[in-house]
């Protein structure tokens, strides 16, 4: 053989193996999981006799997320979606507010709910972020301090559910949030999204349902007096009070001060009650007839209503004396003892709006968007969420903003209204304040039933 048939022997070779090294690496690399994490299951006897799996999936070295999985009681489980619930660092945490107080499937007497959801879905609880709820940090630095930190964190918490459970892969997949869990709801379908199509990741996801969501608040708050001065909470002074306040707030965010745009926010309650002259109003359910002494912590916290509901129970001691027991969760610390730090880390980013985020779901992706909002709730209240959601700048958004509203009616009683295109719902909740579950259960019954078939 000649050298140069030798010299493109050798080349052939060369580029053969090169060829199939790129392979093999190409495959390592796929097979490569690119989430590490530890799982810590939970092992006390259980709560209630029903089937249930809790845990924590433990990252970042000393960051612990709680959640909570209820299997359907359907005939077959995983052929049900499943409802991921967030909420975020306002209000209660899902383990305990979603789970006991709206659709889980015992109530706080420990009585089976005959409402609960797991009738039909699959109930995931996620303590988000790190620090709310049964969620926690084995150091202070590891309070998640970025949206960014906090999606991934909800991500691997959800890699490693389904980790545990891979028979409900496909299983469609609809993730809740309520409040501040709807901006996380919408800043996690963009990662989870993202992680599905690197496959990094294998689930049926569906779709965010938003309930009351914090998505633009600042803009939403632009909208408040007028609310208020229309229900008759307050008069014409008092508007001006309350709107001087959102033009405060809107320009702290035009400044890049967000921490003070977010102090103006926490600021709404009192400066509702006691400036703008309503006095004891609860702006998370503005029905709720208060006392002075009531109005304490964010937007009333539904203190007299839950009040009303389980008058004997304290709820956290309930969760730290019955609940944690029950699952086997060992810690010293009481029950969303990290809430305040978890609130104090969300401070530089909590007021920047997450409009983009919805407009890159509806425009990149085929995901679903259900809005429902409370129409009695003056802290999210329906015209200031019109006006960012009326605003979206997704290709087809005319067709959305064209669609006539259309009457929810259940039983002869209209519950409220909704206006909808192929990917994009919202809802006017009449009977609601800022929990349309806990407020207006069979109106969210008729709303879940839309959004996902059962």
């Amino acid at each position: 053989m000649s050298k140069t048939c030798w010299v493109i022997v050798s080349v052939v070779a060369v580029m053969v193996i090169a060829v199939a090294l790129t392979v093999t690496l190409l495959l390592v690399l796929r097979d490569t999981d690119p989430f590490e994490y530890d799982i810590i299951h939970l092992e006390g006897e259980g709560l209630g006799d029903l089937e249930s799996k809790a845990a924590f999936t433990r990252f970042r070295n000393g960051a612990n997320m709680f959640w909570w999985f209820y299997p359907s009681l359907a005939e077959s489980p995983q052929d049900r979606p499943i409802i991921v619930w967030l909420d975020g660092v306002l209000g209660l945490p899902p383990s305990l507010y979603a789970n006991f107080l709206m659709f889980g499937p015992y109530d706080l007497n420990m009585n089976l709910a005959s409402e609960s959801w797991i009738q039909d879905y699959n109930l995931l609880f996620l303590d988000a972020p790190v620090g709310t709820g049964f969620s926690f940090v084995e150091n202070s630095t590891l309070i998640a301090s970025t949206p960014e930190e906090n999606v991934e964190d909800i991500l691997y918490t959800l890699h490693s559910f389904y980790s545990l459970h891979g028979d409900f892969q496909q299983s469609p997949l609809y993730v809740f949030g309520e409040g501040h869990g709807g901006k996380l709801a919408v800043e996690f379908a963009v990662r989870l999204q993202n992680a599905i199509n690197d496959g990094n990741i294998r689930c049926n996801f569906k779709g965010v349902a938003l309930g009351n969501p914090v998505i633009s608040p600042a803009l939403v708050m632009t909208r408040l007096g007028f609310y208020l001065e229309e229900l008759g909470y307050i008069d014409a002074n008092g508007r001006e009070v309350v709107e001087g306040l959102a033009e405060r707030t809107l320009n702290a965010l035009e400044q890049n001060d967000s921490a003070g745009a977010f102090d103006n926010f926490l600021a709404l309650e009192e400066t509702v009650s006691n400036e703008a002259g309503a006095v004891a109003v609860n702006i998370k359910y503005i029905i709720d007839k208060l006392t002075r002494n009531q109005t304490e912590g964010f937007g009333g916290q539904r203190v007299s209503l839950l009040n009303k509901l389980f008058p004997e129970i304290e709820l956290n001691r309930f969760m730290d004396e019955t609940v944690a027991p029950a699952l086997g969760v060992r810690s010293e610390a009481p029950y969303d003892y990290g809430r305040a730090a978890a609130l104090d880390a969300a401070r530089d980013t909590f007021m920047r709006p997450a409009v983009d985020k919805v407009d890159h779901i509806l425009e990149n992706t085929d995901l679903g968007v259900w809005i429902y909002n409370g129409n009695l709730d003056a802290l999210s209240n329906t015209p200031g969420q019109l006006l960012w959601i009326e605003d979206l700048e997704w290709s087809v958004q005319n067709n959305f903003i064209g669609n006539s509203r259309e009457v929810i009616a259940i039983e002869g009683l209209v519950e409220g209204y909704v206006r909808a295109s192929d990917r994009l719902h919202f809802y006017w909740m009449n009977a609601a304040g800022h929990s349309v579950p806990l407020d207006s259960p069979l109106a969210m019954r008729s709303v879940l039933q839309r959004i996902a078939g059962y």
